[in-house]
């Protein structure tokens, strides 16, 4: 009977031996793991826009208007409207590009495009379109301040008009 519970005892330590090193083991693979949420969104956007520009022959928008227009470009957005205008579809977005100007699209596009744009979950797509034509307008506004004085605000905007060839929602993870 001592034997026997000898035995117990030797499998049970030892059961709990290997569950420890197992966990061990768990642990550290995923301490490895060094990216960000952050990282892992910019690097799922960064490889989105790779597969789009040679997908579509298409650079990434870099703010030049003149090398934009007839050409197919890939542009970083946010989704603003999507409606549909005498049985055509059309999307409206802001690029998200860093500048003191303001970039926005208006595309023309086909059905499943526009079916697709309207159940995005968060609204950052990452487009091909190819560009047709580019309208500058500058924004002035006269704001009261709270000292008595008037503030002029103007701001410069350029609305790209084209087609759009596809989108791809960034994921958040």
């Amino acid at each position: 009977m001592s034997i026997f519970k000898n035995k117990k005892t030797i499998i049970l330590f030892l059961s709990l031996f290997v569950y420890l090193i197992w966990s061990l083991i768990a642990l550290r693979s995923n301490s490895n793991e060094k990216f960000s949420t952050a990282e892992k969104i910019a690097n799922h956007k960064h490889i989105t826009i790779n597969k789009l520009k040679k997908q579509f022959g298409a650079n990434e928008f870099n703010g030049d208007l003149k090398s934009v227009i007839n050409k197919n470009v890939i542009l970083d957005t946010t989704l603003i409207n999507v409606y549909e205008c005498q049985k055509e579809y059309f999307l409206k977005a802001e690029i998200n590009f860093n500048s003191k100007e303001k970039f926005y699209v208006n595309l023309k596009c086909t059905k499943e495009i526009f079916e697709r744009a309207t159940k995005t979950k968060n609204n950052h797509i990452i487009i091909a379109a190819k560009i047709k034509n580019v309208v500058q307008t500058k924004i002035k506004m006269i704001a009261d301040s709270l000292y008595g004085t008037k503030e002029i605000l103007s701001q410069m905007n350029f609305l790209l008009f084209g087609d759009c060839l596809t989108l791809i929602e960034t994921n958040y993870i």
